[in-house]
């Protein structure tokens, strides 16, 4: 079976000769390449032959190269050429030899805040440009941003995301740990994913780059996910400057998050503030070289050719056509003019009725009553005039009606044209207090609608608003905010009786945090030690569900509970061992020497009465074997009171005879061994 070696010294297309292997992966292998038309060094990614063959494989490769070679920005790869050929798919790019960020994060642990600012900057213009394309870059890393020998920055690798993905559906054990270490909370959570997860990451590479750690970085991939759902980016000293930027950048919540442009815009503005960054060490960079995994990490990038390419809504789109919608007529409305408002009265003459038939009607007719006119002249005339006085009166009525109402609306479009167009804040995140005092003081009004469940906003806090922020609007109209209900409510699975790390894991499916702290561990007469005994979220003890994403603190078992030792000093062998045993451990016997024990009763134990010591354990229990024997002394020659004095200091009971002044014989000789309270006799001579 061919290996990705021999494909060494392949001419692909006539003009691109494979010089040396970079690295292979699963879909593709990269290697050094010649152009031999254009005599330069390049890099040749080319599809492994299994999904060489694949043609729906084949023409994503083909979608995503041809997408990525359309960006043009100094700090993006370029993409020179590609092919979609069965026998040899592949793409070529430029090929650069200044190491990437992880090479020098590696070697130098941190870098400077201008550094940082320097490459953040580059970056962020890289993604700005990218999303304007409506290209998501999907694998932002440290690996991931190369340099020119120049230290002059490439963002490659780009491997667009076709929709919500669940991280967890693969198992913990195939999660790539490198992805997770720089995941939205959105990922984390298996969320839709978007450019602004390209934000989110590159703010953890600028804080790793900035602070020589990486936040939220856990024991486990899956612990590393959730450790950043809902949380904001930890403060650090050494970020200076930074700290704020990159917490807007690294919002948990997407839509509070700044965007690519505005990232770049505020770190240019730091830069005009400090000292210019030195040089990345290029010296030190080693030379292109393949990483653990098999993938190089200088060059060879990877156009995601899992997934077919996506074309995101580029930034600001959704607002737009958010505002469209809600927008959607506009009418410029203008004040009708005093001379309109009149002109709506018409002009009435007789000659104007009569010759529009108004007030023509049978002769005789006058309102539904016969009236004998017949050709009276006058008569008729007389009738005209008395008909045209009653309209007159309701026209003139009608005409002070519409005035009247005219004026009246006018006097309501003009007050309200008086308001001022104020711009609406931003709320979003903002507590329900907070919202409505920024609303209030911007002199706007607050509705409310139905709440939405949220694992990244606090409950009670803004997750929407309408207008959006920015938009200008009138005073006195009304914001409609969207408040969190918190995060929804997940079962917890069962965990008792499961190791630590057993229970964890199936916690972190269920998208729940947790831990085993030292200080919640606790005795169990029924649970062996390091099983789970029981688990409390908030002080509530095993509840059944739980808001998603909380953290579950787990009590693991020590096993049985120590036992105090009894004290059984001075009771006989049989009754001392009888109560140790009862109170669970094995008894042993010794004995010692006692002159205030009564000979065959326990004079202590060992470890002593009270000490704390778990069931089973060994007790050793002491008996009296009486006073300790005495040695008798030296006593000729000592005069009777010290003889006396002596004996009664080693427990001896001395007996003097004679009267002399010193002691001429002992009746036991001195360096014998006697029994306390034996008797000694001395004479003195």
């Amino acid at each position: 079976m061919p290996t990705p070696s021999d494909a060494i010294g392949t001419m692909l297309d006539g003009r691109y000769r494979l010089v040396a292997l970079l690295g292979s992966g699963a879909h593709a292998s990269t290697y050094l390449g010649d152009d031999v038309s254009l005599q330069r060094q390049v890099a040749v990614r080319v599809l492994n032959e299994e999904f060489a063959s694949d043609q729906s494989f084949r023409e994503r490769f083909a979608a995503e190269a041809r997408a990525i070679a359309g960006l043009s920005h100094p700090s993006i790869l370029r993409v020179y050429d590609w092919s979609d050929d069965p026998e040899h798919a592949f793409v070529v790019l430029e090929y650069v030899q200044g190491g990437s960020l992880r090479t020098l994060l590696n070697l130098h642990g941190m870098l400077s805040v201008s550094q940082v600012v320097a490459i953040g900057i580059q970056a962020a213009r890289a993604l700005a440009s990218a999303h304007a394309s409506g290209i998501t870059h999907g694998a932002m890393k440290p690996a991931n941003l190369l340099f020119d020998a120049d230290d002059r920055l490439r963002l490659t690798d780009f491997s667009p995301i076709e929709g919500p993905k669940d991280p967890f559906a693969v198992g913990a054990s195939a999660l790539d740990a490198d992805r997770a270490r720089y995941a939205s909370p959105e990922e984390a959570l298996g969320a839709p994913v978007d450019q602004r997860a390209d934000v989110y990451a590159l703010a953890l590479v600028l804080y790793e780059a900035a602070t020589g750690s990486l936040p939220f970085e856990a024991s486990s991939p899956i612990a590393t996910l959730m450790a950043r759902v809902g949380m904001a980016l930890p403060h650090h000293p050494a970020l200076g400057p930074l700290d704020q930027i990159l917490a807007y950048a690294a919002a948990p919540d997407p839509d509070a998050r700044i965007d690519a442009t505005t990232l770049a815009d505020r770190l240019e503005a730091v830069a005009a503030t400090i000292v210019p960054p030195g040089p990345l060490n290029p010296a030190a960079r080693p030379t292109p070289t393949l990483s653990s995994e098999g993938t190089t990490v200088m060059v060879a990038p990877t156009f995601g050719i899992a997934d077919a390419p996506v074309t995101s809504t580029p930034t600001g789109t959704t607002a737009a056509v958010a505002t469209t919608v809600l927008g959607a007529t506009t009418i410029g409305f203008t004040a009708p003019s005093a001379s309109e408002l009149t002109g709506a009265v018409p002009a009435v003459t007789t000659t104007a009725f009569q010759a529009t038939g108004v007030l023509t009607a049978p002769q005789g007719t006058v309102f539904g009553e016969t009236t004998n006119v017949g050709n009276d002249a006058n008569a008729t005339e007389d009738f005209f005039e008395e008909e045209n006085r009653r309209r007159w009166l309701w026209w003139v009525l009608a005409a002070i009606l519409v005035f009247a109402l005219a004026a009246g609306g006018t006097y309501a479009v003009l007050q309200n044209l008086k308001k001022v167009d104020v711009a609406v804040p931003g709320v979003v995140g903002d507590s329900k207090e907070q919202a409505a005092s920024a609303l209030g003081i911007a002199q706007l009004t607050v509705t409310y609608a139905s709440g939405s469940y949220s694992v990244t906003i606090p409950k009670d806090q803004v997750i929407a608003q309408d207008p959006a922020p920015g938009t200008m609007a009138k005073q006195g109209s009304a914001v409609t905010l969207r408040l969190s209900l918190g995060p929804p409510l997940v079962t917890v699975p069962a965990v008792l009786g499961l190791s630590c790390t057993a229970a964890e894991d199936k916690l972190a499916t269920a998208l729940l945090s947790s831990s085993c702290p030292t200080s919640a561990a606790t005795y169990s007469a029924t649970i062996p030690p390091g099983q789970v005994v029981s688990y409390s979220v908030d002080g509530v003890t095993n509840p059944a569900s739980v808001p998603q994403g909380a953290v579950v603190l787990l009590s693991v078992s020590s096993g049985t509970a120590p036992t105090a030792v009894p004290n059984v000093a001075g009771q006989t062998e049989a009754a001392a061992k009888a109560t140790l045993t009862a109170a669970g451990f094995t008894v042993t016997v010794g004995s010692e020497y006692s002159s205030t024990v009564a000979i065959n009763s326990v004079t202590r134990t060992m470890p002593a009465a009270g000490s704390a010591l778990s069931s089973g354990s060994a007790i050793t229990i002491y008996l009296s074997t009486g006073p300790a024997p005495v040695t008798v002394p030296n006593l000729v020659g000592k005069s009777g009171p010290d003889a006396v004095k002596a004996l009664s200091d080693l427990g001896l009971s001395p007996n003097v005879i004679g009267t002399g002044s010193a002691v001429s014989i002992q009746d036991i000789p001195a360096g014998t061994t006697v029994p306390a309270g034996t008797t000694v006799t001395v004479t003195l001579a």
